[in-house]
């Protein structure tokens, strides 16, 4: 099963909660839709339509080429949606004019609030604690939808049959094999190295001693691929965990992530320390 994707309502309640804890004051500018979808993890049409209820409301106003900005911070909370619960009485009467009693009805209203509002059990995998803990929380403040964190190690057989979606960095995909079944519950994260950082690698002189470092094998081979992408000279590799720590000083430049966990008085001893992040 994958997560379901931000309704009109979804997207028009966040915006709303947004604007009632102040992040958009009144005469502010809204970012623009594309912005808010990416945010938001939906999409453009669903955030404009969004947009366009709060407009009619009177809590944003758009002005043409320009924005859309905040016009009040007098939100109409949940008891004051007379609209909201003029289609809640019109669907109900609808429901009892189809011969549907009232118990059924509830039954019904019950059901359909269970599925609308259920929290799926999603799963992020990752192969070390620290990019596990750092990766889970970057994704939950994106989406708003928590993750149920678990080292690739942990991992057991069939997994997808104890979770209704399972999220992994892209460069995992291959080593799920065996371990899931049915990649249809399976999304995968391209995260991205900042610029600034791949910037730096690409200004190194040639000529500069370069070692990567990282926490595992698959990992010292994307930091060896990713490095060697940007930088004309020779890589040297190093593992956090087995290999000297000491020796890292020796070089002109580390390439590192969070997940290697060296020791600060090493990497001030490199005239070139470059975080991954």
């Amino acid at each position: 099963m994958n997560l379901r994707p931000l309704s009109v309502d979804d997207v028009h309640r966040r915006l709303l909660a947004r604007i009632r804890g102040g992040s958009y004051p009144v005469g502010g500018k809204l970012p623009s839709v594309r912005t808010l979808a990416g945010e938001l993890g939906s999409n453009p049409s669903t955030v404009d339509r969004a947009l366009h209820r709060l407009a009619q409301s009177g809590v944003v106003r758009t002005v043409p080429r320009q924005g859309t900005y905040v016009a009040t911070m007098d939100v109409p909370g949940p008891a004051d949606r007379g609209g909201d619960a003029g289609l809640l009485e019109r669907a109900i009467v609808n429901l009892r004019s189809s011969g549907m009693s009232a118990t059924d009805v509830r039954r019904l209203v019950d059901t359909t609030l269970d599925t609308v509002f259920a929290d799926p059990k999603v799963l992020f995998i990752e192969c070390n604690a620290v990019d596990l803990e750092q990766m889970s929380r970057t994704v939950t403040n994106a989406t708003g939808v928590d993750l149920i964190p678990m080292l690739l190690e942990d991992v057991p057989e069939h997994v997808d049959h104890q979770y209704d979606v399972i999220v992994t960095p892209l460069f995992h995909i291959t080593e799920l094999n065996g371990l899931v079944g049915d990649f249809a519950r399976v999304v995968e994260l391209n995260f991205q190295p900042a610029p600034a950082a791949l910037r730096r690698i690409a200004l190194l002189d040639s000529s500069a001693r370069v070692v990567v470092t990282a926490p595992t094998g698959r990992g010292k081979e994307r930091m060896l691929s990713l490095t060697q992408q940007f930088f004309l000279g020779e890589v040297d590799t190093h593992n956090s965990r087995t290999d000297d720590p000491a020796a890292i000083a020796g070089y002109d430049a580390v390439v590192y992530t969070n997940a290697a966990q060296l020791d600060p008085a090493i990497l001030d001893a490199v005239p070139h320390p470059i975080l991954i992040e």
